[in-house]
């Protein structure tokens, strides 16, 4: 029995210390860690506060935080990386919204007006202009996600790319298709 006595007490001292080490760190940390946030990331979406609480308690979650040689070099790298992946979710999502917002558009495709084939029949025009305008390279990523059904992943693998940059690709030339399509919509007064 003393000897589990032992144990809770250092287990307690162990606890207080960490609490220490962390409340240390944060009072000396979390203001600089948040500016240097928003000056490489801005500020927000994620806001620099909520980047910075999540690398904290990514810090305290450890089993012994302690023997961290460099809390401060752990923490900001900790920062760095959940910031850069909550960029790329949502760079997703941007992605994701612009095929939705396609989709939305080709609801409708199923009432064949002469009205409509025209207008699909100029749109189609229009695409086919700013794909051959396009770099080859992302003129061929479109052509295999839109015709092909690849995955961003695949398409990657085919080029020696990150999944990420063939979304920020692909991205990329959605918006000029749209852009293009809505330019031409609007001069024709539709």
């Amino acid at each position: 029995m003393p000897t589990d006595k032992l144990h809770m007490a250092q287990s307690e001292h162990c606890g207080a210390q960490e609490t220490s080490l962390v409340s240390e760190l944060y009072r000396h940390y979390w203001s600089e860690l948040c500016a240097y946030l928003a000056s490489r990331y801005g500020n927000g979406p994620p806001e620099p506060a909520d980047i910075a609480q999540q690398a904290f308690t990514q810090f305290v979650a450890l089993d012994d935080p302690k023997r961290i040689k460099n809390p401060r070099a752990y923490i900001y790298a900790a920062a760095r990386n959940y910031a850069v992946d909550q960029l790329r979710i949502n760079q997703r999502k941007g992605t994701y919204k612009l095929q939705y917002e396609y989709c939305a558009h080709m609801e409708g495709v199923n009432d064949l007006s002469p009205e409509r084939v025209l207008s699909e029949k100029q749109r189609l025009e229009i695409f086919a202009k700013i794909l051959a305008k396009m770099p080859a390279k992302r003129r061929r990523m479109i052509m295999l996600q839109r015709f092909e059904g690849l995955t961003c992943a695949e398409i990657g693998q085919r080029f020696g790319m990150q999944c990420a940059a063939v979304q920020k690709q692909i991205k990329r030339a959605l918006i000029e298709c749209s852009a293009a399509i809505d330019k031409a919509a609007s001069e024709r007064g539709t």
